[in-house]
């Protein structure tokens, strides 16, 4: 049911008695009731007998449009042929639409900025290759006309000049008389633009050019299905840009009734082209004085005193008695907020809102926090979700693609259909993406899987180009076993089918192939229909919604088109298009750009990041080619008589007093103050009536934050013996109503072990002497490590390849041990160029360094013994099993352990108890070892050969552990026992690994579990 605010119009209202055909002007302060006061008027006709079917609503969006439209019907509450609310821009080109059809010309087509924008892009290149085009004045170089900057100004020149209808002869005067050579240089851009169009697509209208299309077909005459029209609403008529007032101006003449509701102080379009004193003109046209509304409802006088400090600032345009109005709302609230950092003042605010929600019982859908610039918008956005809040994008001033959700579905459409190459690169992301939803734990499964089903005789290829391979046909992972397989080849099924699809398949199919089924999809509908939907996933969702409602927009207006021409589009867009996305059906807090709230209110507003340089903002604007000041020239006004920076900031206090004015109850405004930024000036002034609010570090009170502090209580309390009773009460309750962790039954650690059994029942234990140190130093991760082994780091890999090297040429020079590691050196697959590049001269250095080793040993009277002598011990049910890399004999006769290691270099002092050359001058007295030197020969000790790093003018480092005597080699044999003891266990201890100093902040502590849960 449609219920009128209270004291506002009503059918005693002078308004209401008016004929069909008269047209009036309303002015109101926002509040005021302009919007319900329209549709009484309409409801009024309507009871007066006129046809519901004659009568509009008209808005400047579509997004206000759809808002009103339901309204609008329940108010009338018959059935009416069609929306009787639309956007001023559908209206007229359904209007030229019709005259088309009715003329039997070719169809109309609206070109949408994001197109227009490429056609630009595309002729000014083509100039730029053939050298042609218009002679553009110096400041406009090729290196201008290239950047979207001046792209955007252009876009903006070529309608204010299609608003104003101004010809190519009157520009060219316009740019003679006023010493503007790009005036004419854009005139001459702009004939040659409509020519391309008119050739490439004919019937295609811009925006601005549309409504001056409908307006030249209404002075002819409505089209026969108008003719029933008898009176139009048209709702923020601030926001109309000239164009769209000549066509209200149009109607009047055609003999359709208008009535018009504005109020300057609140137009937040006027960067494209919006004319806050459209009310003035559209006076001076109908000489009718605007009715001005006495009263602001939507809000109390706390709240009307902050708007009204800041409208008394701004130009009257024409208007201003509206900022009298008194506010009769509720008691309302004004507060500030100063926060040191961006992050602190996200979680201020996300705080706030928590606050707001659970104590103050505000919904979310009734609070929206405001920001000036989208990529505010965008971190803020992200910031809330983290911490629990449910928050959605008004996608105004947005393009899709700046959206994960949407762009990863538009990114794996463009790699199926060939408009992205599928390299090793963009084969990986693609299974890995939102949409492929592999881990890297089962990328690596793939790798190793793929590596080792790889034909040894073929050449070596790296596992990501092998999986590029693969995915480029379907059955590409069909030999491979495993989860992971399985994963690798849906992607590759759901890629083969978009290549496969046929070149006029409709777009949406396409993106429907790769939403469906996908891990994404399925985790984000899952959490949509739970009874408490991740915010995150309400996001992601509402982005796919937007991206499949704009992909069935262009398949409707070009039917058959290559959906190819819609990814080129939106991959290269940089122009946001009019996207509506459907509400929600959860409550979503509103996180937008002024723009983007119009037209709505809420209970609570925040207005972030009013810092000084921000909000306002005043730099500049149309600084390349001034079309506001072409259009002043063009209507007389005298140079100088506009202050420009004066009219910037009168449309940033316009923005402010827009985003103020949606709170029904209360404002919050915040800033930042660091030593680089502090509060605007604007802040100053709203701050003067609010109460200061402290910021805090302890961050939102979210439900994840009482689900973790009442677990904490839980814990503590069983510690301590206290009674666990009040806190299991709470837990219980908030399980009960479904709030994520709490269920016990989802908490970790809380499952019985799956066995207790030992790991090593019985039989030999296998003892690695590199594997020693760290089960000494910690059971736990020696534990990890063995059960969830990951493929090496190509760090480690590169060690790898100068063991090879030194094995195969044991007396080799930097040459030819050179080529040895630069022959596999592509083995490594390093992520990144300049890693790679890096890697390669660290390795040209350690090879250096080896061969320099060898050299002096050589040069000294060194030989080889033995080169990765293999060697087994067994000692009780400890069986000792390692590689050698080198066994040399001194000059002096005697037997020296080597072991080659390429990180960083130890000191002797620091390898005298290394249990991994302790074990490796035991293996001196295996069978193995006696066999391999043919005679027992004393031993030298241990060394640690490291050629990362070296010392005492030698480009590498041996560092030596001295010959071990009976005593130590006892003591040494009793801790092979205790490693065997740990290894055969059930359990295993070991606490966070820890570096820096202690007590410091640089102090940090890790484990290992990630690497069993899934990344490590």
């Amino acid at each position: 049911m449609w219920i009128s605010l209270q004291g506002m119009a009503s059918e005693s209202d002078p308004l209401q008695a008016t004929p069909a055909a008269q047209c009036a002007l309303v002015l109101g302060a926002p509040g005021s009731g302009k919007t319900t006061l329209l549709m009484e008027r309409l409801v009024g006709l309507q009871r007066a007998g006129h046809s519901p079917d004659g009568l509009l609503i008209l808005t400047p969006t579509r997004a206000h449009a759809s808002r009103v439209r339901d309204q609008l019907a329940l108010a009338l509450g018959v059935t009416t042929a069609g929306a009787r609310a639309r956007s001023l821009q559908a209206f007229a080109f359904a209007i030229v639409q019709e005259h088309h059809r009715e003329h039997s010309l070719p169809e109309p087509e609206l070109v949408k900025a994001r197109v227009l924008d490429s056609d630009i892009q595309d002729l000014l290149e083509g100039h730029r290759e053939d050298g042609r085009g218009p002679a553009w004045p110096e400041p406009l170089g090729e290196i201008t006309r290239s950047s979207p900057r001046f792209r955007t100004e252009l876009r903006e020149w070529l309608s204010r000049a299609s608003e104003h209808t101004l010809t190519r002869d009157r520009l060219v005067e316009l740019a003679r008389e006023h010493h503007r050579l790009e005036w004419a240089a854009a005139s001459d851009f702009r004939e040659e633009l409509r020519t391309v169009l008119a050739s490439a697509r004919p019937g295609a209208y811009s925006t601005a050019e549309i409504i001056g299309r409908a307006q030249s077909i209404v002075r002819e005459g409505l089209p026969p299905a108008f003719a029933e029209l008898v009176h139009v609403a048209v709702d923020d008529a601030h926001d109309l840009t000239f164009a769209g007032l000549q066509f209200l101006d149009a109607l009047r003449v055609a003999g359709v009734g208008v009535t018009v509701a504005g109020e300057p102080d609140v137009s937040g379009g006027t960067f494209r082209g919006s004319e806050p004193g459209g009310l003035l003109h559209l006076q001076s046209l109908w000489g009718v004085a605007p009715r001005v509304l006495p009263t602001v409802y939507r809000h109390g006088p706390e709240i009307r005193a902050t708007v009204q400090a800041i409208t008394e600032r701004i130009g009257t345009a024409g208007a201003g008695t509206q900022r009298s109005a008194p506010g009769v709302g509720g008691v309302g609230r004004v507060e500030s907020l100063l926060a040191p950092s961006y992050s602190r003042e996200a979680g201020d605010i996300a705080r706030i809102i928590l606050d707001a929600h659970y104590v103050d019982g505000v919904p979310f859908d009734q609070i929206a926090v405001v920001a000036r610039r989208g990529s505010r918008v965008s971190a803020l956005s992200a910031a809330l979700s983290a911490t629990g809040v449910p928050a959605r994008t008004a996608m105004v001033g947005m393009t899709l693609v700046e959206e994960p959700a949407a762009r990863a579905l538009v990114d794996m459409v463009a790699l199926g259909r060939g408009l992205t190459p599928l390299t090793p690169a963009t084969a990986v992301e693609a299974l890995t993406g939102l949409y492929g939803g592999m881990t890297q734990q089962e990328l690596r499964q793939l790798r190793f899987a793929l590596r080792v089903a790889a034909d040894p005789d073929q050449p070596f290829q790296p596992a990501d180009a092998m999986i590029a391979q693969a995915l480029a046909h379907r059955g590409g992972f069909s030999l491979l076993e495993g989860s992971f397989a399985h994963s690798a080849d849906r992607i590759a099924r759901v890629l083969d089918d978009l290549r496969s699809a046929p070149p006029d398949t409709p777009v949406t199919d396409l993106l429907w192939r790769v939403w469906d089924g996908s891990p994404a999809a399925s985790l984000w509908m899952e959490s949509a229909r739970s009874a408490t939907p991740h915010p995150s996933a309400d996001r992601a969702v509402d982005a796919v919604v937007a991206l499949f409602r704009q992909a069935s927009d262009f398949v409707e207006s070009q039917p058959g088109a290559s959906p190819e021409l819609f990814l080129d589009a939106l991959l290269g867009a940089e122009i946001p298009d009019d996207v509506l996305v459907p509400e929600p059906a959860w409550p979503c807090v509103v996180v937008s750009t002024p723009p983007g709230v119009a037209g709505r209110e809420f209970q609570l507003v925040i207005i972030a990041g009013l810092d000084d340089g921000v909000g306002p903002d005043l730099r500049p604007r149309e600084s390349l080619l001034g079309a506001h000041q072409m259009v002043q020239a063009h209507q007389g006004t005298p140079e100088g008589v506009i202050d420009e920076r004066r009219a910037v900031l009168d449309d940033e206090l316009r923005l402010c007093a827009l985003a103020l004015s949606r709170a029904t109850s209360r404002i919050v405004v915040t800033a930042t103050v660091d030593e680089e930024s502090g509060p605007s000036p604007l802040f100053s002034v709203i701050d003067r009536h609010a109460t200061r609010l402290e910021s805090s570090d302890e961050g939102a009170t979210s439900t994840a934050s009482v689900v973790g502090g009442l677990r904490r209580g839980l814990q503590r309390a069983l510690e301590r013996g206290e009674d666990p009773t009040p806190y299991a009460h709470d837990v219980a309750l908030l399980a009960k109503l479904g709030v994520s962790g709490a269920d016990p039954t989802s908490w970790w650690g809380l499952l019985p072990p799956s066995t207790v059994a030992p790991l090593y029942p019985e039989g030999l234990i296998p003892v690695s002497p590199s594997a020693l140190d760290t089960l000494e130093s910690s059971p736990l991760e020696w534990f990890l490590g063995t059960i969830a082994r990951h493929d090496p780091s190509p760090q480690r890999g590169l060690g790898s390849l100068i063991h090879a090297a030194l094995e195969d040429h044991p007396q080799g020079d930097a040459d030819v041990l050179w080529e040895s590691v630069e022959a596999r050196f592509a083995e490594l697959e390093y992520d990144a160029g300049w890693i790679e590049q890096y890697q390669r001269r660290l390795a040209q250095t350690m090879v250096g360094a080896l061969a320099e080793y060898l050299r002096d040993h050589e040069r000294e009277g060194w030989s080889v013994l033995a080169s990765e002598q293999r060697f087994q011990l067994t000692l009780g049910r400890a069986q000792v099993t390692g590689y050698i890399d080198r066994v040399e004999k001194t000059p002096e006769g005697q037997v020296m352990v080597i072991d080659l290691k390429t990180g960083s270099s130890r000191t002797e002092s620091q390898v005298v108890d290394d249990p991994q050359l302790l074990a490796y001058q035991l293996a001196l007295t295996s069978d193995d070892l006696a066999e391999a030197l043919g005679e027992r020969l004393e031993s030298a000790g241990a060394s640690l050969l490291f050629v990362k790093e070296g010392v005492r003018g030698k480009s590498y480092r041996l560092t030596t552990q001295p010959p071990v005597d009976e005593q130590g080699m006892t003591d040494f044999l009793a801790r092979i026992e205790q490693a065997a003891t740990l290894m055969s266990s059930h359990e295993f201890s070991g606490g966070p690994l820890s570096f820096g100093p202690v007590g410091t902040p640089s102090r940090h502590r890790w484990h290992f579990v990630g690497e069993v849960c899934g990344d490590a």
